[in-house]
């Protein structure tokens, strides 16, 4: 990609004949997880790219256990109920990587000792149904197909997700690019982003700048492409 040497007054604004903005209020450096809410006030969401590509099943499936990592939060629900803890079918990331694989039957086990506590309940297990949609995060996984998830706040890195609620959620609790996912209608992927109101909002390349830590000041080609 051609980058032209840093100048005096090599300023993406000026070059592209605009008045200089202020920036925009961004997390904290530590919370480096946005929500989809808020990712959407600024940026455009669609369906993850993958949705639109033939990829074979077996290849999506093990691309998801080699990059899923510790600590990324999933939303399920409760396909089956055990003495020792719950069966878990995928549906979505939360608060992360957006992938869609709801449809390959993605599997996982939380253990009765990471499954939250009600006080209306004795047993923790009683507080779930078959069904129930469920917020929960990885606690170990292994590229062979093991996945071990967790429900439990203790346990949780409050330095990714603050106080996110774990354990049942309700169907207003599912990310945004999951609801848009099931509402596809055939449209293909340049459909989807042209539908979005914030595919044209002018303050997305400065987010997108500083959330990728893209220095604005410097005149790259990508840059100029996008403000087009």
């Amino acid at each position: 990609m051609h980058r032209p040497p840093p100048a005096e007054g090599n300023d993406l604004e000026e070059l592209l004949g605009e008045e200089p903005l202020p920036p925009l209020p961004l997390p904290s450096p530590n919370v480096h997880v946005w929500p989809d809410e808020k990712a959407a006030a600024f940026c455009a969401l669609t369906p993850p790219l993958e949705t639109f590509m033939v990829v074979p099943d077996e290849i999506r499936r093990d691309q998801f256990f080699h990059t899923a990592r510790q600590d990324d939060m999933l939303i399920g629900y409760v396909s089956a109920i055990q003495d020792s803890g719950l069966i878990i079918t995928l549906l979505a990331y939360d608060q992360g990587p957006r992938r869609d694989f709801d449809h390959l039957k993605l599997t996982g086990f939380c253990p009765v000792r990471q499954l939250p506590r009600y006080a209306a309940h004795g047993n923790a297990l009683d507080a779930f149904q078959i069904g129930d949609k469920v917020r929960a995060f990885i606690l170990d996984v292994h590229h062979s197909g093991r996945l071990i998830l967790s429900m439990n706040p203790k346990a949780m890195n409050r330095d990714l997700y603050g106080d996110l609620k774990l354990g049942v959620i309700s169907d207003e609790d599912l990310p945004l690019h999951f609801k848009k996912l099931q509402n596809l209608d055939g449209k293909t992927f340049e459909q989807c982003l042209e539908s979005t109101p914030q595919f044209r909002n002018p303050d997305g390349l400065r987010v997108l700048c500083s959330r990728f830590g893209i220095p604005r000041a410097s005149a790259c080609s990508l840059l100029l492409s996008m403000s087009k």
